[in-house]
């Protein structure tokens, strides 16, 4: 709501277009402010005059945020921060001399004040607040006390050395990088076992776009901010050039996409369900869809299901013989834990010891003479 109730500041959906509107509340017509192609803002922000609309808009490639403000009258806009880093719009001081935005100019993310006079910006920015994490904001009050919310959880990435064969952790967990602790998910090593990728939250909080590289060798960080409005699930190509994921690009369509390690371009694979595993050759992809595994060839586009109704965590052997997966039984029995043949035929079911908890994941060791299978706690 603008401060005088006058109107509602909304943005939404055209076809092949985002627009940043006024909605009366008395009569419900709409005063269209920018229409903006595929981008969106983080958040609206009335000035407390009511005068002026504070928003920010990602660049072409999707790469960096800027703040903008339009007069709701329509007479004329101003580019507030344009800037090589990603500024999003957290609200205005209650007196209106300032607009508060957070920025990575400075490597980590932090809350800055930029002066504003007469519709436009008056001075350089000013540092209020050093390493904010990744706010979601909520604006400020009447007595100038800013409220945003950020994800407290603390979760990161931890590698340790495991001799499999007497079952016994050589080295402690540790974690991997140093970097962007809490914001990191779903680690993946080479086939090489020479670097670990996994996705990182940029902004728009909570955004995964960035594809994090670490040396296991030097412990050196490479960070990718790919051209894309989210991913998940990164997997590497055997040969360690790419990687597969899924995800949307900043137009909104999604999909399966091949990721250059060196440059962060994307190239769409078509298709779509949740990546399991890309083949050695390249040539193709195994993925989840519904409650089936499809292997699907990425030239072609041919599909085949290779398993149905087949439960969770499937992993193929490295030699991509096998897979296994943890079976679907009546709810009388425990899940299982079974192995079969890629190439078709009989399945057969591992026996467990009894008393282990019933298995959630799977996956193979790299020599493929052993199976890994776990809970949320334990590993066997």
């Amino acid at each position: 709501w603008s401060p005088d109730g006058k109107w509602i500041a909304v943005q939404f959906e055209r076809p092949d277009l985002w627009q940043i509107a006024l909605l009366d509340p008395d009569n419900g017509s709409l005063k269209v402010l920018e229409s903006v192609d595929w981008r969106q803002s983080t958040r609206l922000f009335f000035s407390p005059d009511s005068k002026y609309l504070a928003y920010d808009l990602p660049g072409d490639d999707g790469r960096q945020r800027d703040v903008f403000v339009v007069a709701i009258d329509g007479s004329r806009k101003v580019d507030a921060v344009i800037d090589p880093a990603m500024d999003t719009v957290m609200g205005w001081t209650p007196d209106g001399r300032h607009l508060l935005f957070a920025s990575d100019r400075r490597g980590s993310n932090s809350l800055w004040a930029l002066p504003f006079q007469n519709g436009k910006p008056h001075g350089n920015p000013k540092l209020l607040k050093a390493n904010i994490g990744s706010p979601y904001p909520f604006g400020v009050s009447r007595d100038g006390t800013l409220y945003y919310g950020m994800s407290l959880s603390e979760r990161a990435i931890f590698v340790a050395s495991v001799d499999f064969d007497s079952g016994k952790v050589v080295s402690a967990p540790a974690v991997a990088t140093k970097y962007n602790i809490g914001d990191n998910r779903q680690p993946s090593w080479s086939s090489d076992g020479r670097y670990l990728a996994y996705a990182t939250a940029g902004l728009p909080r909570d955004r995964f776009n960035i594809l994090s590289i670490v040396s296991a060798e030097t412990g050196q960080v490479r960070q990718l901010r790919l051209p894309l409005d989210y991913f998940q699930f990164p997997l590497w190509f055997r040969g360690d050039k790419s990687l597969l994921v899924r995800g949307t690009d900043l137009k909104g369509r999604g999909g399966l996409l091949r990721i250059d390690r060196e440059t962060g371009d994307a190239v769409n694979l078509g298709g779509g369900g949740l990546p399991l595993w890309p083949s050695a050759n390249g040539e193709r992809i195994f993925i989840r869809r519904g409650e089936n595994v499809v292997e699907r060839i990425i030239d072609s586009g041919t599909e085949r299901v290779v398993l149905e109704r087949y439960g969770d965590s499937m992993s193929i052997s490295p030699d991509e013989r096998f897979y296994a997966y943890i079976g679907v039984n009546p709810p009388a029995k425990p899940r299982s834990l079974t192995v079969a043949s890629l190439a078709g035929g009989e399945s057969r079911e591992l026996e467990i010891e009894s008393g282990t908890q019933t298995p959630t994941w799977t996956t193979w060791t790299s020599d493929g003479r052993s199976i890994l299978f776990g809970h949320d706690k334990d590993v066997w």
